[in-house]
């Protein structure tokens, strides 16, 4: 079916546009793989966008992106137009404060917000079925296309389970440095043991009781466990510190980017004693000759219900 164009309403070569966000994640609380489901992670959603813009001059020929460093939008776009049997035709402009090559997925969410821009100025329907079926061809992702936490099959764009609402986190974060290229990451097949597939089971099964629950502990121990597990797979060198940071401030835990060079302490935001926690952890952390970032996860609007798939 062939859409109507929003493009199609202008004069004079007047302008309209479309726009759209999309959160980032802090790495995963859980990344491994699964008995018969395969491989898998856990989203952190945070408080820092990719924000997309997708213009049309009624004169303009042609589909442009800027950054031209940005051809993984570019592709989706084009995919996208010719879904619908729209003409290739538009300006399309990201900016993003989710870090580059850091495991925080600002990928992902560059194609999320590209989708979101173009499917409003289309008036479109968004389906997320569509855009997974879109990002597959593309590269893993994650699943940021959800506010809530969720248990996300990466390498196939594929939802497994919603888990609940983002937890009210405080995330002391430290970046080791370097970048990490998605695509070539996840080339590689993860080696794990069967010991440690069948942990992963119990990991994901102990992190659905603790949102059922609303117990902010587990979470953060398995958030721990994870980044213990995956060591040995693209290690941090700043791990052990952190783990040592998080335990003498009476914080939760640690929180790594499994595909990227960042960790965060997690500390429960919504605790009495969260600001004295986070100085504490920052100040230790400068003192180290570290530059820790204090980021708040995503202030959802998720129901807390886990549904299930």
């Amino acid at each position: 079916m062939r859409w109507l164009m929003r493009g199609s309403e202008l004069a004079g070569g007047a302008a309209s546009s479309g726009y759209a966000s999309c959160h980032g994640s802090f790495g995963e609380l859980l990344q491994g793989v699964l008995p018969e489901r395969g491989a898998f992670l856990v989203t952190l959603p945070i408080e820092l966008r990719a924000r997309a813009r997708f213009l049309l001059r009624d004169y303009a020929a042609g589909l442009r992106v800027q950054p031209e460093s940005s051809w993984k939008s570019l592709r989706l776009a084009e995919a996208l137009l010719r879904r619908y049997e729209l003409p290739l035709r538009g300006e399309l402009t990201l900016e993003s404060e989710i870090p580059r090559g850091k495991g925080l997925a600002s990928s992902t969410a560059d194609l999320v917000a590209t989708y979101r821009a173009i499917t409003s100025f289309h008036r479109l329907p968004q389906e997320t079925q569509v855009l997974e079926a879109l990002l597959r061809e593309i590269e893993p992702s994650d699943g940021v296309m959800h506010e809530s936490v969720v248990a996300y099959q990466h390498r196939e764009a594929r939802l497994l389970e919603r888990l609940g609402a983002v937890p009210a986190l405080a995330l002391v974060a430290v970046d080791e440095g370097g970048e990490v290229e998605t695509l070539e990451h996840n080339r590689r097949e993860p080696e794990y043991s069967h010991s440690e597939v069948q942990e992963f089971g119990v990991l994901l099964a102990r992190l659905r009781d603790a949102f059922r629950a609303g117990d902010l502990a587990p979470i953060g121990a398995v958030a721990t466990r994870s980044a213990e597990i995956n060591q040995r797979l693209l290690p941090k060198r700043l791990l052990g510190t952190m783990m040592g940071i998080a335990t003498a401030v009476g914080a939760l835990g640690v929180a790594a980017a499994h595909s990227g060079t960042c960790l965060a302490i997690l500390i429960d935001a919504l605790g009495d004693d969260a600001g004295d926690r986070i100085q504490a952890a920052s100040d230790r952390l400068t003192a180290l000759g570290l530059e820790p970032r204090t980021i708040a996860t995503l202030r959802s609007r998720a129901s807390a219900e886990a549904a299930y798939v």
